[in-house]
């Protein structure tokens, strides 16, 4: 099959060509999104089922390979379109600059919503890991520390930790979580998630060689707790029988790229979770963020939630499938959806001062460090869906005068950053005269999760109060973690 289509010839000329499947066509990628789409309506489903409590078994096994797939997929698309991009720059001085330009910028569309769409699957990779991880967040903490892979791996590699996660019953009692479908889990390749008692028995990394043309083989190392890890996974080395057959060689380059790996991998041997908890009950406005999703139109609505926070929404124009979406053929008629801008933004401005300034933040379905994600919020999936799946935008519209001022009149002592943000705050009416610091990294309680004001100057105060309790020596810096969760509990998995 072929499809015609015009195309500007190096020389600068518009000229009618047909091309085969091979090319890289709008066509192609609009394929290629359009079925990691089909694929991502069907694990969102998924995660229905289990927020509804519904799930069965089937779905869980597949929900990982299916999803992965789906993602290599538009990984491999986006390969090849990075290495069209090189081919293109190398042959800059042989081709017309207009000829240059209009492929790149075509290029760069193509590749960034492949990437969008790409992102969305990470989305609910990340949802569905957290149902695992969520008691380890401590564990996260240490993945974070290293950089992400936001693209799944090429070649024999990536193909191989595909093909394991096929068959998830290798381990009797066991998931194995796929690292390669989160954004967050970035230490080993899978998690052994032993579930009977839905802990973590260990971390793996996947190595794969190539034996002939028709068969590769693939190893996995397992690190974790000794005792742990040995006692759940004794029952496979009890039934599995022993394979005489030798495993091709490892390359040296290999060899040294799994013994870093390794090295990484049992950073996360014996972290503990922090002993001291300091759990608080605040109530988020998610109301106000469902009823916004479902009025919003082409022109920006809103819902005035503080003194200085609203939640703004709109519906893009756009088709009606992701692809239309990530690769719209006209841009969009921003002029007319942003005329209620100022009106919006003079709701939480101070007339009487200088200082007012305005934080714009989309709020996102994806992973926040020391936020539950927000699928698992009590909002129904049928809400949060054309979020996930950029039906409609929302943001938060942020004016940190009126939180700065809260903290003032409650006897802090302020310092602001950027924008007006609360960087550092001294409570000098406490013995010692205590300070926190770093203030602004907690900010998405505001901006994602959407608490009053008064609530995060509640946080504030309990903070200090729990720190005092336990008697720190003059000096001593105490490191607060930020882990939180939603009014009910997570949906039981076992």
């Amino acid at each position: 099959m072929s499809e015609s289509t015009d195309a500007i010839s190096p020389e600068g000329r518009t000229t009618r060509t047909t091309t085969t499947p091979n090319r890289i066509s709008r066509a192609r990628v609009t394929t290629a999104i359009n079925e990691a789409h089909r694929t991502f309506l069907k694990c969102f489903d998924t995660l229905a089922l289990f927020k509804q409590r519904q799930v069965q078994a089937e779905r869980i096994v597949t929900f990982q390979y299916d999803l992965g797939s789906a993602l290599f997929a538009l990984d491999r698309l986006y390969d090849v379109i990075i290495a069209r991009k090189r081919a293109v720059v190398a042959r800059k001085a042989a081709v017309s600059p207009d000829w240059f330009r209009a492929t790149l910028r075509r290029l760069d569309r193509y590749a960034k919503a492949l990437d969008g769409a790409v992102r969305i699957g990470k989305q609910l990779g990340d949802t569905f890991a957290w149902l695992f991880y969520h008691g380890y967040t401590h564990l996260i903490s240490e993945h974070l520390k290293h950089q992400g892979q936001r693209h799944t791996p090429s070649g024999i590699g990536g193909k191989g930790e595909l093909a394991f996660i096929r068959y998830p019953g290798i381990f009797p009692d066991h998931l194995l979580l796929y690292h390669g479908i989160t954004s967050y889990l970035r230490l080993g390749d899978v998690s052994l998630v032993h579930l009977p008692t839905m802990t973590i028995s260990g971390v793996g990394e996947l190595k794969t060689q190539v034996v002939n043309d028709h068969e590769a083989t693939t190893t996995i190392v397992l690190i974790g707790e000794r005792d742990n890890l040995q006692e759940r996974t004794k029952v496979l080395r009890e039934r599995v029988p022993r394979t005489t057959t030798p495993r091709p060689p490892m390359p040296q380059a290999q060899k040294d790229r799994l013994q870093r790996q390794i090295r990484r991998i049992i950073g996360l041997v014996g972290i503990a979770p922090a002993t001291k908890r300091a759990p608080s009950n605040v109530f988020a406005n998610l109301h106000q963020l469902e009823d916004v999703i479902k009025t919003a139109g082409q022109r920006l609505t809103h819902r005035k939630v503080d003194d200085g926070l609203a939640i703004v929404a709109a519906r893009p124009e756009g088709g009606p499938t992701l692809a239309s979406r990530l690769l719209p053929r006209a841009n969009p008629k921003f002029a007319r959806m942003i005329r209620p801008a100022k009106d919006i933004a003079m709701a939480i401005v101070d007339t009487t001062s200088n200082q007012n300034s305005l934080i714009m933040q989309e709020i996102t379905t994806g992973f926040q460090p020391g936020f539950t994600p927000l699928f698992w919020s009590p909002l129904s999936p049928d809400v949060l869906k054309p979020l996930f799946f950029l039906e409609i935008a929302v943001w938060s519209w942020f004016n940190p005068l009126h939180l700065v001022r809260k903290l003032r009149a409650r006897g802090y002592e302020v310092e602001t950053g950027p924008m007006g943000v609360p960087e550092r705050v001294t409570a000098v009416q406490r013995e010692g005269q205590p300070v926190m610091y770093g203030l602004s990294t907690f900010m998405p309680l505001l901006h994602q999760t959407l608490i009053t004001e008064k609530a995060f100057v509640d946080q504030v105060e309990q903070a200090f109060q729990t720190v005092a309790q336990d008697r720190p020596p003059d000096g001593a810096r105490v490191l607060l973690h930020l882990d939180q969760q939603y009014g009910p509990p997570l949906p039981r998995t076992a």
